[in-house]
């Protein structure tokens, strides 16, 4: 058996939720010192590179695994390039290391219109912030994040409003439907950026469409609305003069072109509790 193949089914507590005979639905953990558990017993959820680097340490020891990364990020870490790179693919590479030279190894060079961190729960930077440290204080002092280690391009010539859209259509199918910031706010952004892209906006799309993130933000079950959200506003700053032409209803020749992040076909509806559940 396999989890369902639904964005929010990756959340940790929808995992644990799943182990424990549920359908892999998110809970409401607005504290998240509180352990999960798995029928009433506690749950570890970790992945598989967090495990692995835990046997480096444990057979090299602290000091070896410091020389590599930053005093407060030692280590290195594995980051999916993808996006509009010459060379998408997974790399190793050391926390610190200059964001430019992470998609030097993509086989990227140049200057890049906005590069999209940590997924899409995660936040565009425009080409100006290649120098920046790939480390998660560098990179949260931009309002990004390594998140789940997702670097992608977004070339000059490239439609970022199209891809943010793309994006947040993907996500607001991915709903749990466990709750009004998922089930309605989401389609609602969904549309308003959907509109923007064609160059269909009314006077007010702009002011409705930051009213509407304020509502989303924050009240979720789980953070896929306030991932949403983050990679929103990102965009609106990335990609700040593309989105005044597409307000104007001027949108880019690149609109409608194939995407950059393709967002993977919907995965089944959640699935009913399995026999002898919570037993």
């Amino acid at each position: 058996e396999q989890p369902p193949g639904r964005y929010a089914a990756g959340e940790e507590s929808a995992l644990a939720d799943w182990v424990g005979g549920g359908r892999g639905l998110p809970a409401f953990r607005p504290d998240k010192t509180v352990p999960l558990s798995v029928r009433r017993r506690p749950a570890l959820v970790q992945n598989a590179e967090t495990m692995a680097q835990l046997a480096l340490v444990a057979r090299h020891g602290a000091d070896w695994f410091r020389t590599a990364g930053l005093p407060d990020a030692p280590g290195t870490t594995l980051v999916t390039l993808c996006g509009g790179l010459p060379h998408p693919g997974v790399v190793e590479v050391e926390l610190g290391t200059p964001l430019g030279a992470v998609l030097e190894l993509g086989g990227w060079s140049g200057r890049p219109q906005g590069v999209l961190l940590g997924g899409y729960g995660g936040a565009f930077l425009s080409g100006d912030h290649l120098d920046v440290a790939y480390a998660p204080a560098p990179l949260a002092a931009r309002g990004a994040a390594v998140g789940a280690g997702i670097v992608g391009v977004v070339p000059e010539g490239a439609c970022g409003v199209a891809e943010t859209a793309r994006i947040v259509a993907y996500l607001a199918g991915q709903s749990a439907g466990q709750c009004g910031p998922c089930t309605f706010g989401l389609p609602a952004l969904a549309e308003d950026l959907a509109l923007l892209t064609r160059g269909g906006a009314d006077r007010r799309l702009l002011e409705r469409l930051d009213l509407r993130l304020g509502l989303v933000e924050g009240r979720g079950a789980c953070r896929l609305p306030d991932g949403a959200v983050r990679l929103v506003r990102s965009a609106l700053a990335a990609f700040a003069d593309d989105v005044a032409a597409h307000a104007r209803r001027r949108p880019c020749p690149a609109w409608n072109r194939q995407a950059l992040f393709p967002a993977p076909a919907p995965g089944p509806a959640p699935l009913p509790p399995r026999p002898g559940a919570g037993r």
